[in-house]
């Protein structure tokens, strides 16, 4: 670039005539060196490179990928050792399950790319000692377990889930937090939690002398609600 073709450009319009009459001439040194690096010189077949599309996720795919970074964002922060989910079977702790599944995925495929911080996080996480070569082969197996070769041992990995059933629990939601269960690898446990429930309703009945029913048998609507509560979690109070 010739900046006296430039000023003589700039000259070129009437309103800039008078003042660039008026400065001085640029001063030119000649000196023996390049702006590029040495070698390389100019390059002329270089060209800008093709626009890059940019890619929308679907709603789907936003839900599946944004909370899966916060769960693992959250997991690696809090230094702890996973995640326990009670699986009733219903919409909301299914879609909570796929979620954290969704989160092993996205770990899986870090450390197949060999992401030496997730590897490194992912080993702390499940324990494995400090020049462990362990890495997540696939979100299955990161979720649930693996076969300690030194021992007949099988290791948890890091997803838990539990049906918390009771006598007024249906097959159905039964069978389908288990099948999820297994489906996504985590280390799931069928249980009935008949009498932790009995228990809490038996304490509710010494304190205030009133023993609460569901709708179906005559009890209020308040009864009906803390009843269900119960079940879902033994510790929510009774109101």
């Amino acid at each position: 670039m010739d900046l006296q073709d430039v000023r003589s450009q700039r000259a070129s319009f009437n309103s800039r005539s008078a003042q660039a009459a008026k400065t001085e001439r640029y001063t030119r040194i000649k000196i023996d060196i390049s702006l590029s690096p040495e070698g390389t010189g100019v390059k002329r077949n270089l060209y800008p490179t093709d626009p890059i599309e940019p890619h929308y996720h679907t709603p789907q795919e936003e839900i599946a990928l944004g909370p899966a970074c916060w769960l693992w964002d959250y997991l690696r922060r809090s230094k702890t050792s996973g995640f326990f989910l009670p699986l009733s079977g219903g919409l909301d702790s299914c879609s909570v399950a796929a979620i954290v599944y969704s989160m092993c995925r996205l770990v899986a495929e870090k450390a197949a790319k060999n992401d030496q911080q997730v590897l490194e996080d992912a080993r702390r996480i499940v324990g494995e000692p400090l020049h462990s070569d362990y890495r997540p082969t696939n979100p299955k197996e990161f979720c649930r377990y693996a076969l300690d070769s030194s021992s007949p041992m099988i290791l948890r990995r890091i997803f838990h889930t539990t049906f918390m059933g009771t006598e007024n629990s249906s097959a159905d939601t039964r069978s389908r937090a288990k099948e999820l269960a297994e489906t996504i690898g985590s280390y799931h446990i069928d249980l009935n939690m008949d009498t932790v429930v009995a228990s809490v309703q038996s304490l509710f009945s010494v304190v205030t002398g009133k023993t609460p029913r569901f709708t179906l048998h005559g009890g209020t609507q308040a009864e009906n609600l803390a009843l269900q509560n119960i079940q879902v979690h033994p510790l929510t109070h009774l109101n």
